[in-house]
Formats: C-alpha cells, structure tokens, sequence
C-alpha cells in the first residue's frame, strides 16, 4: 500500500524539484508566475480527463473549480505572491480526495501530491513577498 504511494510521490517530487531548479537558475524572481503557469497546467489535466471519464455536470463543475482556483491564484499573485504556493500545495490534497473520480490512474494522485508539494514549497520560498509590478 504504501510502496504504491509513495514510487510516484517521490517521483513527482523529484520532478518538481527539477523543475524549480531550473526555475530557480533561469528567473528566480517570477517563481510564483512559473507556479501560477503550473497550476494551470495541472488543473487542465482534470478538465481532460474530465472529458473523457465523467458527466457533463461533472466537467462542468471540474471547469469551475479550476476558474476558481486560477483566480484565485491571480488574485495572489498580484497581492502576495508566496500565497501562489499555498495555493498548490492545497492543490495536492484536491489530488488525493477527488482524483480517484476523476478518471485518472491509481499512481496519479500520489504523483500530482508530490508535484504540488515540492512545487508550491518552492514557490513559497523563492517567491517576492510582494509583487514586484503592479498592473492595473
């Protein structure tokens, strides 16, 4: 049981952690619009197999969690940029109460878990406390 769980954790964590790094080395003052970015990406993988798995009301409810979780995020990142990986981090436990419904395989919810832990760690800490432009 927990062998299962854990092969793609840590597996997702550890291409999470690649993933900052690069972020890291490349623009580490835009980690948290990198984690906005993969958030988004994440969320769309629901709405995919959404599509191919559940109801109309069900990808309809999954297309409203993921505008909400977006905006929310958004929101965030325009006010406090660290709350980005909150964001992802809580993302992970959507993953292990609501992916098994969704369709997707067994592995994915531990994967995506540790994905969203190590990414939205990182992006708690190498996020600006503050954002570093204001758009209007």
């Amino acid at each position: 049981m927990w062998i299962s769980f854990l092969v793609p954790f840590l597996l997702g964590a550890g291409s999470a952690a690649l993933g900052v790094a690069v972020q890291v080395v490349i623009a580490r003052h835009k980690a948290a619009e990198a984690g906005h970015f993969g958030l988004g990406m994440i969320l769309a993988i629901y709405i995919g197999a959404r599509l191919t798995h559940s109801s109309l009301s069900e990808l309809i409810l999954e297309c409203v969690f993921a505008s909400v979780m977006l905006l929310v995020s958004l929101t965030s990142l325009r006010l406090m940029p660290k709350a980005v990986g909150v964001i992802i981090v809580l993302h992970g436990l959507y993953d292990q109460l609501f992916a098994h419904s969704a369709g997707l395989p067994d592995w994915y919810p531990p994967f995506c878990g540790g994905v969203d832990v190590v990414l939205g760690i990182g992006v708690m800490i190498f996020a600006p406390k503050r954002p570093t432009v204001l758009t209007h």
